[in-house]
């Protein structure tokens, strides 16, 4: 239709379709026909007749794959729910472990002005802090 729209454009009387539609019809008609489609199944007999007797057992093969393919993917949204937690429980811990870092350089800070009583608390709570983030 791209074609046609700028055939159209150089030449405004071209009509691709009217031009096309003979000769898509033929095809179509030769290709989908009765006698066509029974000389291919006449073709393909022998091998289908061979194939049949194979019928049940491929599907059930192809039950239990399908059987196994769900439970494989209960696992792996189990595996999936569990790297999720541990992602966020590593998430929480490397907080911790940075929020007690700053809460030591804070603490060292603090003992360097003299203001021992808050040095102590600001190592205490870092203390807290790096314990939660092991």
């Amino acid at each position: 239709m791209n074609i046609e729209g700028l055939g159209r454009q150089l030449y405004p009387q071209l009509d691709l379709w009217a031009t096309a539609k003979p000769f898509l019809e033929d095809l179509v008609k030769e290709k989908y026909s009765m006698k066509n489609t029974f000389e291919k199944l006449k073709e393909q007999a022998p091998q289908l007749l061979k194939d049949i007797p194979e019928l049940p057992s491929l599907a059930i093969s192809a039950l239990k794959k399908f059987d196994k393919m769900k439970d494989l993917s209960g696992l792996y949204a189990q595996q999936t729910d569990s790297i999720v937690k541990q992602l966020k429980d590593n998430a929480n811990k490397q907080t911790s472990a940075i929020f007690a870092g700053a809460l030591v350089i804070l603490s060292g800070v603090l003992a360097t002005n003299a203001l021992w009583l808050a040095s102590g608390i600001s190592a205490a709570v870092g203390l807290v802090f790096w314990i939660k983030s092991r």
